[in-house]
């Protein structure tokens, strides 16, 4: 055999190997993405042999919607800062103070004060905005301090009252079909935002490496701003969602939103460095799985401490996981 010969085969026995390297790290990333969805499928199954198919009733199926829709909004105006690798722990007292002070406007005209209670989430979210582009405090450490200070003000704003209904005519826009609409209709924005425009690209970028974000011409502070005012924003349209649901706003409205909506990310497969390790996909199934979740304890037995234990736990296991899956997705 000519040396010719020999040197041809070993390219083709290389290329071959190398043709199956490829292929099999092609299966592996194709797993290892559509992780949080094969998590999905277990929990469905588990739950459904544990309660004996009671958590796939129509009563309970529509309750689980219900629950899951304001985490799903959530979700989706999170996503921006979650792909920055950052995340909104002010959301529950944001949600608070735009319900108490929406609800005081509504008496007077109703659709000034949707407005008023959007404008008071997106002004909080500005604010939260400015201070993480400027500041250089952590986003983590920022959300909490906003968060306590803004909960130490629901009280004087609802003036001793532990709660304050809403006009009636609030609550008759109440519709399923409605929220079915609104949950659509967001999660097609944000498809179209994240994924095709500059502002989801560069959100990612900075996520990825913030320095070579920097030096890629990434306008740094105005992103952070604008991630925060839309979480603002989306705080505005569950706090109104909310009001139109339960007829009152209180101190306790939006009570552990900001966390729940977290957890809810990061069990839909959410990397918290952000970069391309976060999608759309992964604001819907995470809503689902949480709620899913939530919901298969109680209807087997299990107390709300329980709950909090399995969640906590859940929460962990799925950072470490989605954290070392992302790792060997090879891009």
């Amino acid at each position: 055999m000519t040396e010719k010969t020999k040197g041809g085969a070993g390219k083709t026995a290389e290329t071959e190997i190398k043709r199956g390297i490829d292929t099999r790290q092609r299966m592996i990333n194709l797993l290892l993405e559509n992780f949080p969805i094969v998590g999905l499928a277990l929990v469905l199954i588990f739950f459904g042999i544990v309660t004996k198919g009671q958590l796939f009733t129509p009563y309970n199926i529509k309750t689980m919607y219900s629950q899951m829709f304001l985490y799903l909004l959530g979700g989706l105006g999170c996503l921006y800062l979650f792909a920055q690798g950052g995340i909104d722990l002010s959301m529950a007292s944001n949600i608070g103070c735009a319900a108490i002070i929406g609800v005081q406007v509504m008496k007077v005209n109703i659709v000034l004060g949707i407005l008023v209670t959007f404008l008071v989430a997106m002004a909080i979210g500005l604010v939260m905005g400015l201070l993480y582009a400027y500041s250089g405090i952590p986003v983590f450490i920022l959300g909490l301090a906003m968060n306590f200070l803004l909960a130490g003000l629901l009280w004087p704003l609802c003036f001793g009252q532990s709660s304050i209904a809403t006009p009636l005519a609030l609550t008759a826009l109440k519709s399923n079909t409605s929220e079915l609409i609104i949950a659509a209709v967001c999660i097609m924005i944000t498809l179209v935002i994240y994924n095709h425009t500059r502002f989801g690209k560069e959100c990612r970028a900075m996520g990825a490496g913030i320095t070579s974000a920097v030096q890629s011409g990434v306008n740094i502070e105005r992103n952070k701003i604008l991630a925060f005012v839309i979480t603002g924003f989306t705080c505005g349209l569950v706090e109104v969602l909310t009001l139109i649901r339960t007829g009152a706003g209180s101190q306790t409205t939006g009570a552990s939103f900001n966390f729940n909506v977290m957890i809810s990310l990061v069990l839909g497969g959410c990397v918290m460095s952000g970069g391309d390790g976060v999608k759309v996909r992964n604001a819907i199934v995470g809503a689902i799985i949480l709620i899913v979740l939530q919901n298969g304890l109680s209807v087997w037995g299990a107390n709300i401490r329980v709950q909090d234990i399995v969640k906590g736990v859940m929460f962990v296991v799925m950072i470490v996981v989605t954290t070392k899956l992302n790792a060997r997705v090879r891009k």
